[in-house]
């Protein structure tokens, strides 16, 4: 077993919380290089697993800019 990622907060700094109802989902999502998404919310936290490639997080309230790698977890 190796631990690829233990954490209370997210990325941002907000505490990870748990829905009355908690559900677990696995998905794939494919970005084509150089692709941009806008800004957006999500209604919970995610957790997600850089599979291959890198990725830019930007937060939006400080500007700052977090690049993640193939292996990396972000809890979004």
């Amino acid at each position: 077993i190796q631990n690829v990622l233990a954490t209370t907060h997210t990325v941002t700094g907000q505490p990870i919380k748990l829905s009355p109802k908690p559900e677990i989902r696995v998905v794939t999502y494919e970005l084509a290089p150089g692709k941009r998404l806008p800004v957006h919310k999500h209604p919970h936290q995610r957790l997600g697993y850089i599979l291959e490639g890198s990725v830019d997080l930007i937060d939006v309230a400080t500007k700052k800019v977090t690049r993640y790698h193939m292996g990396d977890m972000i809890a979004e």
